[in-house]
């Protein structure tokens, strides 16, 4: 039953000034207005909803008040449900023990409502039975009968099928709408006749037509417009890029005339055939590449060149061939005939021996041979006695002509080792020399000049290391790139290293550093890889090791890590094989066969490894060796048996198969030479060069005799000539464009095989690379043109031979004489010879073309070299500061520099207490200027790889 509150409330209200807090007991006289309970119902008042208890079935019903939202929750069992706002207006009150509720209906819809007897809610139900359709036919319309609708039948004519059959018909005239026509998706109008496209359909008045695509499938369209408007509301060019028309080709594409907005203007992807009337004043957007070439045609370089190859230049000579020329070949008058060079000998491994008595018969002394190939001659150098002895010898198809064996260094001499310093045509030799005391002794370096017209050699200033008196194993390398040397050597249990260069008739010897080794070695191997630019330097000390040296700018050198050589007992000495492009290194394996190393320089990380391979199948090789036969790119290998063995001693080609080497041909020597043990260290092989055991000379060569022809060379072929056909020659002056692989700006010359080389030879240098593919001649061949006609220069005819140059003989006339080969002078002037006066570029020579022609050519040039001038800019001045840095130039020693000064013509001499000073890489100081007046010349010449005595001043 319902409880009164009534009496609760005025109790509370009475006693409201007895309660501490006055909010607390104006809450519970809304809560208790606000709330009618019922039985067994409790209301309680909760600070947070989280104070709440847990909703479950024992609490189902109950509502409780929540302070800090302001809202009644009730339990369903489950969870806690908010009923309404209590004090913000819209609350519950309770009042003649009924609920009256005011609250928002926002949370709710109809579905929460139950449908009253008044307000009903809409079904379609009660609509049909509103209109009685059940009593509606098909095709009744609703009709208004005054009071209410009813459902009637459509009168006679207005039905759907009579109106369609009446329209259709073609009688309805004309239709007035005060709207719009409406219709299907394909809307179609077709006049008569109906279905077969014919017929005009008549717009009188705009036609705006609103959709995205208009289709026209007319074969004609006319239109009176007198212009079109595309892209129309476009808002900038932008917009109305690609605007225009196009023509659909089918399988063919499409042809379009479009407007570009990046360029501004219409283009076509059709060419446009028509007659262009008046002047076209712009076609900088277009070249060449977009005019087909027409009966004018465009340049190309085999154009050009093939025009020149038909046409007879300057300095160019039409053959008749009596060989198969390519184009590039060196050709060669021989008796007669225009061939190609011919190397060519008896085939065959041979070997011979030429008695020398007028040598010592000692058999206890070093020797060393080397062939230079610039005058085809051998140098052996040997200690005799003690002391340095070196031999210029000659090879024939009998021998040997020996030169006289001259002395050279009187005190103990070992160790001797030697190479071909090819920039500088000069042979250097290191070896181990003592002095007056034994404090002199060490290291003793010198460079050889060979004289073969009386097969002589002379030797320059020594270099020496007295501070190493107990240096020995001296070995010797060159670097072909830097032109300098290295050497190593052992003192005690280190390595000591030298790097130097030939600085004219001296030796300069860097800093010696040094290597720690284990143990002492007794062995030094040495040659420089042209590909990886670095040295190969090995040694026997406590095992065998290899490793990698560069010598730098500066003269020092930096060194790789040591490697362990595998498989390898006893070294001979390394090589670097052209063909190849690696270094190989001869030795003894463990199991006592001879074998060959290949050598793989890393040149980034200074690394190298290596790939071995026995050349020999029986373990019973005692001595190994091998040398290299630059001309012909080809080894070939020594190596001998121990005595047990039978003691033979054989000498081998080495062939290589894809990169493996073997050998092949071999010969037995012992009938050359007996093995000794006593006496193994002293011999040297060596083939096609001089070989010293108890004073008799050996040779070894793969030609019995040789023939070659290559110095008779006269030009390079230009074009193909086949045999008994003519062609095109490049002779001295030309440029023949037919090479490859050639090094810019390197000077070639011609070996015995007919072929370009980089190393100088007798046979007379060629001309010089102006690219990989071009080389101008400007070389000395060594015999005289076929074609010697006379020439009319103005009123003097003299009569000469083609190749000389014109030279002025100092007394107002003139003669022709062979070429001077030195180095060109810059500062050239105009010449003027009786009325002819040719005006040319400066630096060149006037050279005779053998035709009645001339022609100014470059002068031939052996060394690099640098010119510089400096005109005085004040009186009296003293310091001159040339453009460029001195070729040549001594840091160490500025007075080995090699440098000419002139002033005004007149040479200066060097020193302190003469005219100039070298103050820096490219400055000189004038000792007293009191001389120089503004407008004076000051003229250099600074040379490299080349002594001053071979260069004349301005």
């Amino acid at each position: 039953m319902a409880i009164d509150i009534t009496n609760a409330i005025s109790v509370i209200q009475a006693k409201e000034s007895a309660l501490t807090n006055t909010d607390d007991s104006t809450e519970i006289i809304k809560l208790l207005n606000a709330i009618k309970l019922t039985e067994d119902q409790v209301i309680r008042s909760y600070a947070t909803v989280t104070d709440l208890p847990i909703a479950s079935a024992d609490n189902e019903g109950s509502i409780h008040y929540v302070r800090d939202t302001d809202y009644l929750y009730g339990s369903n069992g489950c969870q806690w449900n908010v009923l309404g706002q209590y004090f913000a207006g819209n609350g519950i009150c309770i009042s003649n023990n009924c609920i009256i509720n005011t609250f928002t209906l926002g949370d709710y819809n109809t579905d929460a409502l139950a449908e009253g007897s008044t307000n009903l809610y809409y079904t379609d139900a009660k609509v049909d039975t509103n209109l009685n359709q059940g009593t509606a036919a098909n095709g009744d319309y609703l009709k208004w009968n005054g009071c209410d609708y009813e459902w009637a039948t459509v009168p006679a004519g207005y039905t759907d099928n009579d109106v369609n059959t009446f329209l259709a018909g073609g009688t309805a005239g004309n239709i007035v709408t005060c709207g719009y026509l409406a219709g299907p998706a394909t809307f179609t109008i077709d006049p008569a006749a109906v279905g077969d496209n014919t017929g005009t359909v008549v717009i009188a008045g705009n036609l705006q037509v609103d959709g995205t695509t208009t289709t026209i499938n007319s074969t004609t369209l006319a239109v009176d417009d007198l212009n079109i408007t595309l892209a129309s509301g476009s808002a900038n060019a932008t917009t109305s890029d690609g605007a225009g028309i196009t023509a659909d080709l089918g399988s063919d594409g499409s042809a379009t005339l479009t407007y570009s907005s990046s360029n501004d203007r219409w283009e076509m992807n059709k060419s446009l055939a028509t007659s262009v009337i008046g002047q076209v004043s712009d076609i900088s957007n277009h070249s060449t590449a977009d005019l087909t070439e027409g009966t004018n045609l465009y340049y190309t370089d085999a154009r050009v060149d093939a025009r020149l190859a038909a046409s007879l230049g300057d300095n160019q000579q039409l053959i008749t061939a009596s060989d198969n020329f390519a184009a590039g070949d060196i050709v060669v008058y021989d008796n007669g005939s225009y061939v190609k060079a011919t190397f060519s000998g008896t085939s065959g491994l041979s070997a011979s021996a030429t008695d020398s008595n007028s040598l010592a018969t000692d058999p206890y002394f070093a020797a060393n041979v080397i062939y230079d190939q610039v005058t085809d001659r051998y140098v052996v150098f040997r200690q005799n006695g003690g002391a340095l002895y070196a031999v210029v010898a000659q090879a024939t198809s009998t021998g040997f002509t020996l030169g006289t064996e001259l002395q050279f260094y009187n005190y103990t001499t070992n160790e001797v080792s030697v190479t071909i310093d090819k920039n500088a045509n000069k042979i250097i030799c290191a070896w181990v020399g003592s002095g007056p005391s034994y404090a002199d002794g060490g290291l003793r370096v010198a460079a050889f000049e060979i004289d073969p017209a009386t097969n002589t050699i002379t030797m320059g200033n020594i270099a020496a290391d007295t501070d190493q008196p107990n240096i020995n194993n001296v070995s010797i390398g060159y670097d072909t790139d830097t032109g300098k040397f290295l050497i190593i050597c052992n003192y005690s249990t280190d390595v000591r290293c030298y790097a130097g260069y030939v600085d004219g008739q001296n030796i300069v010897l860097g800093t010696r550093q040094s290597l720690t080794v284990s143990g002492g070695p007794t062995w030094f191997g040495i040659a420089y890889d042209q590909t990886a630019q670095r040295f190969f330097i090995g040694h026997d000390a406590n095992g065998r090791h290899a490793a990698v040296a560069q010598i730098n700018g500066d003269n020092s050198i930096t060194f790789g890590a040591w490697t362990t050589i595998p498989n390898e007992s006893t070294p001979g000495n390394p090589y670097y094989k052209t063909s190849e492009g690696k270094i190989y290194l001869p030795y003894i394996s463990t199991n006592y066969k001879a074998s060959l190393g290949e050598v793989t320089i890393d040149n980034v990380a200074n690394t190298l490894t290596f790939n071995t391979v026995e050349l020999t199948a029986t373990p019973d090789v005692l001595s190994v060796g091998m040398v290299y036969l630059e001309l012909i790119d080809q080894f070939y290998f020594y190596y001998k048996k121990f005595n047990w063995a039978g003691g033979e001693e054989y000498i081998a080609d080495v062939v290589f198969n894809n990169g493996t080497p073997s050998l092949a041909n071999s010969i037995e020597t012992s009938n050359m030479f007996n093995y000794n043990t006593g006496e193994q260290y002293k011999a040297t092989v060596g083939i096609d060069r001089v070989v010293g055991v108890y004073g008799t000379y050996l040779t070894y060569s793969t030609f019995a005799s040789i023939n070659s022809n290559a110095s008779s060379w006269i030009g390079i072929a230009a074009e193909d000539i086949a045999d008994t056909a003519t062609g095109l020659i490049d002779l001295s002056g030309a440029i023949n464009r037919s090479q490859t692989g050639l090094v810019k700006d390197t000077v070639y010359y011609v070996n015995q095989l007919g072929s370009l080389t980089t190393t100088p030879t007798t046979l007379g240098m060629i001309g010089k690379a102006i690219s990989t593919t071009d080389l101008q001649i400007f070389g000395n061949a060594v015999i005289e043109l076929s074609k010697a006609i006379d020439v009319d220069f103005t009123t003097n005819t003299p009569t000469t031979t083609s190749g000389l140059v014109l030279t002025s003989d100092g007394d107002s006339s003139y003669s022709f004489q062979a070429p001077v080969v030195t180095t060109q002078i810059a500062d050239l002037t105009d010449v003027d010879f009786t009325t002819n006066t040719p005006t040319t570029t400066s630096g060149l020579v006037l050279t005779s073309d053998g035709d009645s022609t001339y022609s100014f050519q470059p002068a031939a040039a052996e060394s690099t070299y640098q010119e510089n001038k400096i005109i005085a800019t004040s009186d009296g001045q003293t310091v001159f500061a040339f453009s460029a840095a001195f070729e040549g130039y001594n840091s160490t020693t500025p007075a080995n520099s090699h440098l000419e000064i002139y002033w005004n013509g007149s040479r200066l001499i060097y020193g302190p207490n003469n005219d100039y000073t070298i103050t820096a890489n490219n400055e000189i100081t004038l000792t007293s200027g009191t001389g120089i007046v503004t407008g004076d010349i000051i003229f250099a010449v600074s040379i490299s790889n080349m002594t001053l005595s071979r260069l004349y001043g301005p």
